[in-house]
């Protein structure tokens, strides 16, 4: 059986133009804060890329570290804003409770669902922890 690798004496022509190609044409496009003039041959642009690649996936992993930091933070600060108006409603509800307001009148008011609404009235302690008062 014939060994096909590149490496063979017999390969060089073709070696030498793929290197040709890459170095004048393909790596200038893709990378191009980077010299190749002075890569001869297709054995040394393969290290070069082995390099560049592990570059490459750092900086991908660090951009994606990156993004996934600052979407967590926003979904973050959205989930505690929710939060926040949640316990900020039930605690107006209480109070209008308190007051003896109307159970249907609060619910349209607050825009909490009148069942709520209504478990509120009926376990006040309940609520009162719920909402840190």
């Amino acid at each position: 059986m014939e060994d096909s690798s590149l490496e063979m004496p017999e390969h060089t022509k073709i070696r030498r133009s793929f290197t040709v190609f890459l170095r004048g044409v393909l790596l200038p496009r893709r990378i191009p804060d980077r010299d190749f003039s002075a890569y001869n041959d297709l054995l040394e642009v393969d290290t070069m890329l082995a390099e560049k690649v592990r570059d490459w996936t750092k900086a991908w992993e660090k951009e994606g570290l990156r993004k996934g930091i600052h979407r967590g933070r926003r979904e973050g600060m959205e989930k505690g804003r929710q939060e926040g108006l949640r316990k900020a409603l039930a605690r107006t509800a209480m109070r209008m409770i308190e007051k003896g307001m109307d159970l249907e009148t609060i619910s349209e008011l607050t825009g909490l669902d009148i069942d709520k609404v209504r478990d509120m009235s009926q376990n006040p302690d309940r609520y009162r922890a719920e909402t840190d008062g």
